[in-house]
């Protein structure tokens, strides 16, 4: 960069000190003074400004080109680079990465652990929302063996997860029973700027609950009734 900077000055300079241009024509039209002109010489000097305008279009040409070229590459390696830095630290390519988050699962249970929906006790097509993001009824896995640690996950309620570190559900299970769940979370920063909440404790009726952590973050409590 600093020869091409280098070259225009030298360029620049010389058009000072050579006659180009309105000089050129400003020269073959003295006809008088203390340096009248010869047809022949001002010729030969018109020629020497022509050759000498050619030369230096041709230079500024290359200047110019190779400046170009210069910057065009400049803006493919900063577009790769900015490609590049949505690959991870850990060389994790985020446009592929599909990481797994947080579920919450709650299992009503009685004084004997006996699961109330499973034994019939509560129906699921009757629990409603009253406060909360979400849910749904989690059915029994048809495909998991009997004694897969994934089974514990069966007849459970699945509760959506804000983005908060404090929330609450409310859950009315029928017409005379309601169940108030006061949860905390903590913020989970993961490669490619992913973040979440991970639910890290549970309260009912003012007692803390066991959060328990089954598969890959999935997480379930008992609330006894």
């Amino acid at each position: 960069m600093k020869k091409y900077l280098l070259l225009t000055l030298c360029i620049i300079n010389l058009r000072s000190e050579f006659p180009t241009g309105n000089s050129c024509n400003q020269l073959s039209l003295v006809s008088g003074g203390h340096f009248p002109l010869e047809k022949s010489a001002t010729n030969h000097t018109q020629d020497r400004c022509s050759a000498f305008d050619t030369t230096i279009r041709q230079i500024q040409y290359l200047i110019v080109n190779r400046f170009m070229k210069k910057n065009f590459i400049l803006i493919v390696i900063s577009i790769l680079l900015s490609n590049c830095s949505n690959d991870d630290d850990n060389g994790i390519d985020c446009q592929l990465f599909d990481p797994a988050f947080p579920s919450l699962y709650i299992k009503l249970v009685d004084s004997n652990g006996n699961n109330l929906i499973e034994n019939g006790t509560v129906n699921p097509e009757e629990i409603t929302l009253q406060n909360g993001l979400g849910f749904r009824f989690n059915p029994p896995n048809e495909f998991a063996n009997p004694d897969s640690e994934i089974r514990e996950f069966d007849n459970t309620i699945e509760l959506f997860i804000p983005n908060e570190s404090t929330f609450q559900y409310v859950i009315k299970l029928n017409d005379t029973e309601t169940v108030t769940l006061d949860f905390l979370a903590e913020l989970t920063k993961i490669p490619c700027n992913i973040t979440y909440y991970t639910p890290t404790g549970v309260v009912y009726n003012t007692q803390n609950l066991e959060l328990r952590e089954g598969s890959s973050l999935e997480f379930i409590t008992d609330i006894e009734l």
